[in-house]
């Protein structure tokens, strides 16, 4: 993490402590090493890996471990402001922590500071993304105070956040790859609540975890960029319109609309098991036996899963669609006038203006080689005319 403004670089890690080093333009160095650990640095810092660090100007440092622990620092002093620990593990166990307790469920990938609230003392400064998958709001002025936790998803832990309009909205990213936007301009500003903030905005950007998202403004344009474990990097508008894939054929234009992929979707998405609506089972219309009785809480369960078939629309048999045919079901194109709210959009659609230059996604093409032909002898000196008649 660079801090411009006193020419510090730090890094964190898994050696537990905070490293700074120079970042003067004047002195180069192939080798550089950090500067002398800070005194409680060493006395009372982290006992577990750190995996986050957040400031806050003018003074102010956090780091978040994967024991669930936060310590807000005075970078100028490098004395430690607070300490705030897990909610889930008592204080009085700190030392002597469980092997349960660091199995994970503790882990704390994100932290931020809500940083135009830097100078409100009562309010909730510090977002923190974990423990046990929760996003917590952590007012650090009274010795640690937790102000609000929530659940953004139930399909996997909070992996990243990101805060934009000036703090006032709330970027979380999680494990299953959804994306959700939050209200929180006056979420935890003066007390504790038990409810979550408004959510905005929510949608699924990719079908695996999510490990980075980055708010981009350019042009008044307001764009999200997110990548993940798919090996994918995809660029969103702010209300969850697609823009486009990078490496996509169809290029994009941010400051033109017309150019995005909105309304369409990421292909992997839309057939993803976990995007799918659920579906009514079979024979749900019949009377439960009493045997299906005792196994009520299981149904249960398993009727909050996915189902990635429409079997039940057919009672016996059933109906498996894939990719090819309904790309069959596409090329034949029944329709003949425009219905549906997706055709009325192509047929309006606007094409996007042709700039000229070439096309930067180009493919090559490939040629077969054909064998060099073998030379002919040369002719025989004895078949040429010589007009001397020299014999020798």
């Amino acid at each position: 993490m660079p801090l411009s403004f006193y020419r510090y670089i730090i890094s964190v890690g898994w050696d537990r402590r905070i490293n700074l080093f120079s970042d003067d333009n004047e002195d180069f160095h192939h080798v550089q090493h950090p500067y002398a650990y800070w005194k409680d640095d060493l006395v009372n810092g982290h006992k577990e890996d750190i995996l986050s660090i957040a400031a806050s100007p003018p003074n102010l440092l956090a780091t978040s471990s994967y024991d669930g622990e936060i310590i807000i620092w005075n970078q100028i002093s490098g004395h430690i402001f607070c300490h705030i620990l897990s909610p889930f593990v008592a204080r009085d166990d700190s030392e002597n922590l469980s092997s349960r307790d660091l199995d994970g469920g503790n882990t704390i990938n994100k932290i931020l500071f809500l940083k135009a609230r830097a100078m409100k003392k009562d309010a909730a400064t510090l977002v923190a993304s974990g423990p046990q998958g929760l996003v917590h709001f952590w007012n650090i002025y009274t010795g640690g105070t937790l102000y609000a936790s929530f659940s953004p998803s139930r399909l996997g832990g909070v992996t990243t956040m990101a805060s934009v309009a000036k703090d006032t909205r709330l970027i979380t990213a999680d494990s299953g790859g959804f994306i959700s936007i939050w209200n929180v301009e006056d979420y935890c500003l003066k007390k504790k609540t038990a409810e979550p903030p408004e959510r905005l905005f929510f949608w699924r950007a990719h079908v695996q975890s999510i490990t980075s998202i980055e708010p981009v403004e350019y042009l008044n344009c307001e764009i999200l960029l997110t990548t993940s474990l798919d090996c994918t990097v995809r660029l969103w508008t702010m209300e969850g319109h697609f823009i486009g894939t990078l490496g996509q054929p169809k290029m994009w234009d941010i400051t033109n609309p017309v150019s995005y992929q909105h309304p369409m979707a990421p292909y992997d998405v839309l057939v993803d098991p976990q995007t799918l609506p659920n579906m009514p089972k079979d024979g749900a219309d019949e009377q439960q036996t009493p045997d299906d009785a005792k196994n009520t809480d299981k149904s249960n369960e398993m009727d909050s899963q996915p189902v990635p078939h429409f079997s039940s629309l057919l009672g016996k048999e059933s109906l498996v669609i894939d990719e090819h045919a309904i790309a069959a079901e596409i090329k034949k194109k029944p329709w003949k006038e425009g219905c549906g709210k997706r055709l009325r959009h192509e047929r309006l659609k606007k094409v996007p203006k042709d700039v000229g230059g070439p096309n930067a996604y180009q493919t090559l093409t490939c040629f077969e080689l054909d064998d060099t032909p073998v030379l002919p002898s040369p002719p025989s000196s004895s078949s040429i005319d010589d007009p001397f008649d020299i014999r020798i």
